[in-house]
């Protein structure tokens, strides 16, 4: 248990740790289907065009975009994994300790 301790007090350490779950938790999300989001926008732009071409065209009418979470999630997790993946070769490139 101390070692664990000890591995765990290095913020270093949790750059090793954090790509290999993140990745195990987005890997699965991928192959499954979960950001394959083109149908939901194809169907949204349906619904814009459709909702303006019933309006008066004065003004256009916004439709809720429903990807716009699932686009964030995928965005979120890339941007993480890419931060930690340079840090750590900013790490390993480091000349002294």
């Amino acid at each position: 248990m101390e070692k664990l301790a000890n591995y765990l007090s290095s913020m270093w350490n949790y750059l090793d740790i954090i790509p290999p779950i993140v990745l195990s938790i987005f890997l699965p999300l991928e192959l499954f289907g979960f950001f394959n989001y083109k149908a939901d926008v194809e169907a949204y732009i349906a619904k814009q065009r459709m909702a303006n071409m019933i309006g008066d065209g004065s003004e256009p009418i916004m439709v809720e975009d429903p990807t716009v979470g699932i686009r964030t999630l995928e965005g979120i997790i890339q941007a993480v994994l890419s931060l930690i993946l340079w840090l750590k070769l900013l790490y390993f490139l480091r000349i002294y300790k």
